[in-house]
């Protein structure tokens, strides 16, 4: 009985050891050998099979030739399994986009615990992950503006965030003149932000004090770790007062004046010593840079053989021109439909004195007059005065007299402009495109 009894007792300290020796482990892995990007940051989960109340932790090793704290951060540095705040995944940042560097994780397997199909996870730090400019070079600001930044990928198509994402903007206070809170200010500050989803983004910018001399600003996209620089890193705000927040933009030319039927009539003129005097084209046109001080043509008829090329132009002072107390004016007065009009004159650097398709002028420096008059609709029309040429291509019956003038305080035969004389400079009335 006794022999029995006993080997009962050890069949079933037998039958306890071998369950307890074949009982299974928990298993602890990642959950894939490839981490999921998103904008550059990368995330890698963990999977077991445990599902106990108690919380373990799972310790991460990081090794490989990208240095942690460095070149990326980490959100966590263990995997927390069960209890009451379990951790499952683990991001990995760069801190330095396009390094070539990489990444390897392990884990530490907790006593108790076998690791899984994937103990390993390598990668390497993202790419920059494309390119970041503002959408123009320069522009320029009347009440305010919206200045928008683009996106594009390496091969120049268009890149979408898909988390939000912060670009920062610097002020470049060596090359603004204007001053931030006294004639402009930065609505929301400094920094555009691209929403998930989109490639674009802007920030607002708002006068608050026009002053000459005090009128341009310049921004600059600030280093960026995640994107390199794009087409435009730099832009000009130009703030724009009196006579430039009007002319500003692409204008078409209605009519001028005087054509050769005035002429004509007006000095009873032969025709065909008017051979090469400008006659209309509707496709004439030309464009008004205000920031960078840009008079850029699209003509097609002979107003072509004066404005030869982009030119360069900046607001003169008429010091010769009577007024009050002997100030200088920037206006000068012409007749246009019998009255009177108002004109701020400008030096082009790129004109055709002598108006004619061959011989170009050794000296390409004149004097050009802008006008505008607000119309009962509230839209402006534009008055382009040519002020200062001498024709070597046709004949104007009004320079012989022209020649011999000097009527004017301080001005000398020959001076800039020379044709300045109500009759002779030509006047075009020009409207929105």
């Amino acid at each position: 009985m006794r022999k029995s009894i006993l080997w009962v007792f050890a069949t079933l300290l037998l039958a306890a050891v071998g369950c307890k020796k074949d009982a299974p482990q928990e298993s602890v892995s990642f959950e894939t050998s490839i981490p999921v990007v998103i904008d550059g940051v990368a995330t890698i989960n963990v999977i077991s099979s445990y599902a106990g109340s108690q919380a373990v932790t799972v310790p991460i090793k990081f090794a490989g030739t990208a240095v942690k704290g460095t070149d990326y951060k980490v959100s966590t540095e263990a995997f927390v399994l069960g209890g009451a705040n379990p951790v499952k995944s683990v991001q990995v940042t760069p801190l330095v986009f396009g390094s070539k560097k990489t990444v390897s994780m392990s884990l530490e397997v907790p006593s108790g615990f076998m690791t899984g199909n994937y103990p390993m996870v390598q990668f390497p730090l993202s790419e920059k992950l494309g390119y970041v400019s503002f959408e123009k070079k320069s522009v320029g600001m009347t009440d305010q503006v919206d200045l928008n930044l683009t996106l594009v990928d390496e091969h120049g198509k268009v890149k979408k965030v898909e988390r939000e994402t912060e670009v920062e903007l610097v002020l470049d206070k060596e090359k603004s003149s204007a001053v931030e809170g006294v004639n402009f200010e930065v609505v929301g500050g400094l920094k555009a932000v691209f929403p998930a989803g989109e490639s674009r983004s802007k920030i607002t910018l708002k006068q608050k004090k026009y002053e000459e001399g005090k009128d341009l600003i310049v921004l600059n996209i600030a280093e960026n770790a995640k994107f390199s620089d794009g087409q435009y890193v730099s832009t000009k705000v130009k703030l724009l007062g009196g006579i430039e927040s009007l002319i500003a933009g692409e204008w078409k030319v209605k009519s001028f004046s005087p054509d050769k039927e005035n002429i004509l009539i007006s000095w009873g003129y032969d025709l065909a010593k008017l051979k090469g005097y400008p006659e209309l084209d509707p496709e004439d046109s030309f464009t008004i840079d205000v920031v960078e001080n840009k008079f850029i043509p699209a003509f097609k008829s002979e107003f072509k053989n004066y404005f030869i090329g982009e030119s360069s132009f900046k607001q003169l002072d008429l010091s010769w021109y009577p007024v009050k107390k002997g100030e200088p004016t920037k206006k000068m007065s012409f007749d246009v439909e019998n009255r009177n009009i108002d004109v701020d004159r400008f030096m082009f650097t790129n004109i055709n004195r002598n108006f004619d398709p061959v011989q170009k002028s050794e000296d390409k420096e004149g004097v050009v007059g802008f006008s505008v008059k607000e119309n009962a609709d509230k839209s402006l029309t534009l008055l382009l005065v040519l002020m200062d040429y001498k024709p070597t291509y046709f004949n104007h019956p009004a320079f012989e007299f022209l020649d011999g003038c000097s009527a004017e305080p301080g001005r000398k035969k020959g001076d800039k402009p020379v044709a300045h004389e109500g009759g002779v400079a030509i006047i075009m009335e020009c409207v929105r495109k």
